[in-house]
């Protein structure tokens, strides 16, 4: 697992690793989550994402997924949501688990309550 705090951490970190997953704030203090998952469909068009985010109406969970992310989790969640989310986005392949440890870029994600 690796963690950034802004956008261009994240995709410093992105252009040097691959990720399984991506978990991503919205509200980043130099961008936003939707901005960033563009930026990283861009490069990588498979990238697999989850929105962990305090905003919660119908158009954020919608613009989330405009955005790309396969998921929106709203604050506070807790981990086994969290775990949820991350088996029914990266291990579900083919119709079957294929379990695995898998490798996870954490960006400006606070306030979660895991």
């Amino acid at each position: 697992v690796h963690a950034a705090t802004t956008v261009k951490e994240a995709l410093e970190l992105f252009s040097k690793h691959s990720y399984d997953m991506v978990i991503s704030d919205i509200g980043l203090p130099d961008g936003t989550g939707h901005e960033l998952l563009a930026k990283m469909l861009a490069i990588r068009p498979q990238q697999k994402a989850i929105a962990l985010s305090g905003y919660g109406m119908p158009q954020d969970l919608q613009q989330s997924k405009t955005a790309g992310f396969m998921r929106h989790l709203i604050k506070p969640v807790t981990l086994a949501a969290l775990q949820e989310a991350i088996e029914k986005t990266v291990f579900w392949v083919m119709g079957e688990f294929k379990w695995g440890v898998p490798s996870v870029l954490s960006i400006h994600i606070r306030d979660a309550y895991l």
